[in-house]
């Protein structure tokens, strides 16, 4: 049903209205190397902006094997589309309807711009279930997605699906500078 109402929408004379995500994931970088800076010379840090210090150099790591495994040109290679940005459950209302059915009610902050599909696709994944690794429970999420996406008509490419992995990558990096922007670190005790 989102796939109808997105295709009557247009972005003004077809411009971003939004930063790419290679382009957060770049200024996120940028903000994570400026604060890991900052905090080192502090004298006084509380345990979450030591734990960051302590694992800069595994968080930049991070940053470098996006690089390396999805280069920029291969994501401007890879199929656009209108994408919400951070369509996941926590911005999703849902009816519930009898017998035991869902109807989605409304999306929530939505500033919709183009951007890889799995940019949406992937904000949907949370966590592995119990038992899972990362690895498993992706692939498990992309087999069901991709299951009902070729039932609606819209199913990744396979270079989107190689590279889901680097979009999980991508978005762990953006909370993480998102809590670091945020302050949520700083808070933390």
């Amino acid at each position: 049903r989102m796939h109808t109402l997105l295709r009557e929408y247009h972005p003004s004379q077809g411009k971003l209205n939004r930063p790419s995500f290679y382009d957060e994931f770049n200024a996120n970088e940028h903000r994570m190397r400026e604060l890991i800076g900052r905090l080192r010379q502090q004298t006084k840090r509380n345990e979450a902006e030591q734990f960051l210090i302590d694992r800069a150099g595994s968080i930049f790591y991070h940053f470098e094997q996006v690089r390396r495994n999805f280069p920029r040109e291969v994501y401007d290679r890879i199929p656009k589309n209108v994408v919400h940005g951070d369509f996941a459950p926590h911005n999703l209302v849902v009816d519930e309807l009898p017998p035991n059915t869902k109807e989605v009610a409304a999306v929530l902050d939505f500033r919709p711009g183009i951007d890889i599909r799995s940019r949406d696709f992937i904000a949907g994944f949370h966590k592995p279930l119990e038992g899972q690794t990362t690895k498993e429970a992706i692939a498990f999420f992309t087999a069901e997605y991709q299951r009902a996406a070729r039932e609606a008509g819209y199913p990744l490419g396979e270079e989107e699906i190689a590279h889901i992995p680097e979009v999980y990558r991508m978005a762990r990096l953006r909370t993480l500078s998102w809590l670091a922007d945020n302050g949520v670190i700083a808070r933390l005790t």
